[in-house]
């Protein structure tokens, strides 16, 4: 049985945390990316996407969706497709860095 702080399992609220990191990371990868060369994927986001403020004013907003539906699987949910994100991030990176010649 998760702990319980003031009604929130510690569970959903490291799920939450993850899920900011996992945005910051994003952001953070998105803005290296773009300085090597690469494009923004997401046209919703253009050159925006690199914005770490931003990125987390979108994060907090979903994290309240879900809190406002109670929706622990909406989290999951987010919090994998995010998770894909970063990895297809990496993957990007990985390729350009092997391209130019390490």
């Amino acid at each position: 049985m998760p702990v319980r702080i003031k009604g929130l399992s510690v569970s959903v609220a490291m799920a939450e945390v993850v899920f900011m990191a996992l945005n910051i990371l994003d952001a953070w990868l998105t803005n290296v990316g773009l300085s090597w060369g690469a494009t923004e994927a997401n046209p919703l986001m253009g050159d925006d996407g690199a914005s770490i403020p931003l990125k987390l004013l979108l994060a907090a907003g979903i994290l309240v969706i879900c809190r406002i539906f109670n929706s622990t699987r909406l989290l999951g949910l987010v919090n994998f497709l995010v998770f894909a994100v970063v990895v297809w991030n990496l993957a990007i990176l990985t390729v350009i860095f092997i391209t130019r010649g390490g």
